[in-house]
């Protein structure tokens, strides 16, 4: 247990508010405990009773507290001391960003495979993601969503039951609508949505009862789930029931459970606050400092794969391959059958095409090579084919420095509608620091948004130069089919940026005006704003001077070009490093216009 785990919420009430809501006893009862008790002056800040892990009694100790700032405590769990903390920050006239972190959280190994109780810090990253969003829900004036029992004599199933104000034909769709699923479990899950089809909630199930606006039901290893939805006065009465885990011990129960409701507060915000929703989380979910990027997305799969740990990881079933520093997953829905995109794999002229300057291809000879300017270390060959299985897979090592015993294994399977997940897996990789992970995630995303474009028939994109050298600036365009007022919105629009960039920006619209994309580091203040022609805005780096960043918008018979250019490096390699993370970003932003709901084709596992 040595991680130490962030979460963040943006919550639509000010810092003195919220600081009330985690300082009064009153307000904890409410929102958050089934007991607490509060005197910062005389040091006591504790909570306790069944909705607490391990709540038998007060297990905490304040150590600081800021008014309208900061409280932090130590808490013991699993007889271990950790320290949580809780900051607030303004966010815009009447809002406040909080950053929840406390140490003494488990690996993501551990989370896999857990041993031992599972109600102390196993639980800690669905207990806070529940609270926040309770937390959140009381400030806004909205009903909770229940509290998860953590009693050590709770029954060993879980049954929760939800009011959603919305139509159960709506809600019902939030369940078997991969997309839908995405926004509020935290990764597009994988179904067939009939009775005999496969789902995979994280373990793998078969749907045995599908009745739409009522009921979905389905096995998976050692257990079965159930969704009942009732519609009353407009409202929807959203039912799970879910038993038979592989261990039902009760605090086994308590950690799903805390994971499913977490999920279900996010999936009845979504629907009850409409356009103007979005996830609670800056990130869109939880983030492990420990290795954590969230510029470059390296995080997603692993914030997932907590969700999915929380829901599935403990005794729930086989869990699908995670992304974690030996392993780089990314997967691809595509528009066309599986011969297509083979095709489109394994014919060099189509390689040559969309995705490398140089390829040499014969499977029968045991060749499958790429190189090139536009491969990331594209110097020489440095594949072998180790196997294929005609329309299915593709499997070859790939030498990179750093790297040199990596194995990629491409899968295809069929999707309803005569469509295509691929999945790209790359393993036996080092740490991050010891290969050019970023160049290779970059040249991946960048080559799966390709093929999908070749094989159904769209322009193609620019492919990357990995040839060119570093200079003390970045630039990269792209022409989008969109006309520049909407490509403009993408740029000054906060909900617009969110996204492309997976954060929760926050935007002044004028000159010395804030420009935040709601990371740790990036942009700053608009330096110069031309509507539907310029934006340019500081950006600060940790361990650099800060730089400037420009946006240029050119339209042209109804298509935008955008260029971006980012100047001021003192360190060529990292402003290259900067050309690739925009040339990426470039990408996302002409998917969104030109592929509407479709456009987050690729996605890290």
């Amino acid at each position: 247990m040595s991680e130490e785990f962030t979460q963040q919420a943006r919550i639509a009430a000010s810092p003195e508010d919220v600081y009330r809501a985690l300082t009064d006893a009153r307000a904890l009862r409410t929102w958050f405990a089934e007991h607490a008790e509060v005197s910062l002056s005389a040091g006591t800040f504790a909570f306790w009773g069944k909705y607490t892990p391990q709540g038998t009694a007060g297990r905490q100790r304040l150590l600081a507290f800021e008014p309208d700032r900061l409280v932090r405590f130590a808490w013991t769990l699993d007889g271990t001391e950790t320290t949580a903390e809780i900051t607030l920050q303004q966010d815009g006239p009447a809002g406040t960003v909080l950053t929840l972190s406390q140490t003494g959280a488990p690996t993501m190994a551990e989370l896999m495979a857990p041993t031992g109780r599972r109600d102390g810090l196993h639980s800690l990253h669905t207990f806070w993601g529940l609270a926040i969003a309770n937390l959140a829900e009381y400030l806004e004036g909205r009903e909770l969503t229940p509290k998860c029992d953590f009693r050590a004599d709770r029954a060993g199933d879980i049954r929760v039951v939800v009011a959603i104000d919305a139509t159960a034909e709506r809600v019902f769709e939030s369940l078997i609508d991969p997309k839908e699923i995405a926004k509020w479990f935290g990764w597009e899950i994988e179904i067939e949505p009939r009775v005999g089809g496969r789902i995979a909630f994280g373990a793998e199930g078969e749907i045995f009862e599908l009745e739409p606006g009522r009921t979905l039901a389905y096995t998976e290893e050692g257990g079965v789930t159930r969704w009942e939805l009732t519609e009353s006065g407009g409202k929807t009465y959203l039912t799970l029931v879910q038993s038979g885990f592989a261990d039902a011990s009760p605090d086994n129960a308590a950690q799903h459970e805390a994971g499913w409701l977490g999920g279900l507060a996010e999936l009845k915000r979504m629907h009850e606050l409409g356009s103007a929703y979005r996830p609670l989380a800056p990130e869109s979910g939880l983030s492990v400092k420990s290795g954590f990027d969230a510029e470059s997305g390296t995080g997603e799969g692993y914030r997932a794969e907590l969700r999915n740990a929380a829901v599935h990881g403990a005794g729930g079933g086989t869990m699908p391959e995670m992304e974690t520093d030996d392993a780089l997953t990314l997967r691809a829905h595509i528009a066309a059958p599986v011969a297509t995109v083979y095709g489109g794999l394994i014919d060099a002229a189509a390689l040559r095409t969309w995705f490398a300057e140089h390829a040499v291809v014969d499977l029968d000879g045991g060749r499958y090579e790429f190189w090139g300017r536009h491969t990331v270390q594209g110097d020489r060959v440095r594949q072998r084919l180790l196997g294929v299985e005609p329309e299915r897979s593709i499997r070859f090592a790939w030498e990179l420095d750093g790297a040199k015993d990596a194995v990629a294994t491409i899968t295809l399977r069929p999707q309803p509608g005569n469509g295509t997940v691929l999945r790209f897996a790359l393993s036996k990789l080092p740490a991050a620091t010891d290969y050019d992970g970023e160049a290779v995630h970059t040249f991946l995303m960048l080559a799966l948004d390709n093929l999908a474009n070749y094989v159904e028939g769209r322009r193609l994109a620019p492919l990357f130069d990995f040839s060119r050298p570093a200079t003390d600036r970045a630039r990269a365009e792209l022409t989008i089919d969109a006309p520049v007022d909407r490509v403009y919105a993408s740029l000054t629009e906060p909900g617009q940026v969110d996204r492309w960039t997976g954060g929760a920006a926050t935007i002044e619209p004028e000159v010395g005006g804030r420009y935040d994309y709601g990371w740790e580091h990036g942009p700053v203040r608009i330096l110069e704003l031309e509507p539907e022609r310029t934006v340019a805005h500081s950006w600060t780096y940790p361990g650099s001077p800060e730089t400037v960043v420009r946006w240029e918008l050119e339209e042209s018979q109804g298509k935008t070009k955008l260029i971006i250019v980012h100047s001021g490096f003192d360190d060529p390699g990292l402003a290259e490093s900067f050309r690739m993370g925009w040339y990426g970003f470039l990408h996302s932003l002409r998917r969104l216009h030109e592929r509407g709901d479709a456009w987050a084709l690729v996605n890290a596992e």
